[in-house]
């Protein structure tokens, strides 16, 4: 996820979720990189398929779940955040500005009907449009937000020396595959809140889409309907029968056959 390797053990990775935080770490092996270490530890914050956004902000239980992860090599972090606790947005641009009007177009990009609380930290990339035109893109969020996942590292122990942002850990991801320079790949990040897809060429984001519809946390709510479960039940069984309901070895296949229809249905919205 994270393109620090620097040795052969790389940074630990950080990815906050709304429901969950995991936490992995790459090796640098034979010319190519494998999972060394890897965690998944539940949040005292959990999105719920009404997208109540109790908590959506706050980190304040990172810090104790980081601590935890002892087991992992070194001190030093990069930590990615929910695109619920996000935005992105996207604008052409005619001509070839300076970079003083790159950064002012980017903050006014970023502050453009923004839902998300004020003030704003922000980053931008550029894509070409066409000959003549190119694309600003601009991730934001909550600036307090980024100082509070900070300080929740450093409780843990940690070094947070990179805030990263999903669009661009995908484009990264998808530059890693064997022939990623040939055609456009479409890579999608399906989570509890949300679904981003990217278009990806030459390691480059050129197209971001996130969306709630569709999003894990409203197919479990139906499950959990459909078949009279509690919400911990729900994401246990998709866990144990997959999103396609082929994985299933315990389930009916009644049962398999209802998780793959809400689960299709939700990427179909999408």
């Amino acid at each position: 996820m994270f393109n620090v390797l620097t040795k052969r053990e790389g940074v630990i990775g950080v990815d906050i979720g709304t429901r969950c935080v995991k936490v992995a770490q790459l090796a640098r092996r034979s010319g190519g990189y494998v999972l060394e270490r890897g965690i998944v530890l539940d949040r005292r914050f959990q999105t719920s398929a009404s997208h109540d956004e109790t908590g959506l902000f706050s980190v304040s239980d990172l810090g104790e779940l980081l601590c935890a992860c002892e087991q992992f090599s070194g001190r030093t972090a990069a930590a990615m955040l929910s695109m619920s606790a996000c935005e992105v947005k996207s604008e052409t641009l005619e001509a070839h500005p300076s970079s003083a009007g790159l950064d002012e177009a980017a903050l006014r990009v970023a502050t453009r009907d923004s839902r998300l609380p004020q003030p704003l930290q922000y980053d931008y990339w550029q894509s070409q449009a066409d000959a003549n035109r190119q694309m600003l893109h601009v991730l934001s969020t909550p600036k307090q937000l980024t100082l509070d996942v900070a300080r929740q590292h450093r409780q843990a122990g940690l070094t947070c020396v990179s805030l990263d942002g999903l669009p661009l850990a995908l484009a990264r991801a998808v530059a890693m595959l064997p022939e990623s320079d040939a055609a456009p790949v479409a890579a999608i990040d399906w989570g509890c809140s949300r679904v981003t897809l990217c278009i990806v060429r030459h390691g480059e984001a050129l197209f971001v889409r996130s969306v709630q519809r569709g999003a894990l946390a409203t197919i479990v709510e139906r499950l959990r309907q459909q078949l009279h479960l509690s919400r911990h039940e729900a994401w246990q069984l998709i866990a144990e029968v997959g999103i396609s309901g082929s994985q299933a070895q315990t389930s009916t296949t009644r049962t398999a056959e209802t998780v793959a229809k809400y689960t299709q249905e939700g990427l179909s919205q999408f």
